[in-house]
């Protein structure tokens, strides 16, 4: 796989997809995964 300079490959649903590594859209999915495992916590 050839990925761009500043990006990876994310796996979502099935799908490979290239985005930026400053991404808002990885940083969402980071933000929702914490939140999960904090509200199992409580």
């Amino acid at each position: 796989m050839n990925l761009s300079r500043g990006h990876f490959a994310v796996r979502w649903s099935g799908q490979v997809r290239t985005v930026p590594e400053n991404c808002r859209f990885v940083l969402l999915i980071l933000r929702r995964a914490v939140l999960q495992k904090v509200h199992r916590l409580c």
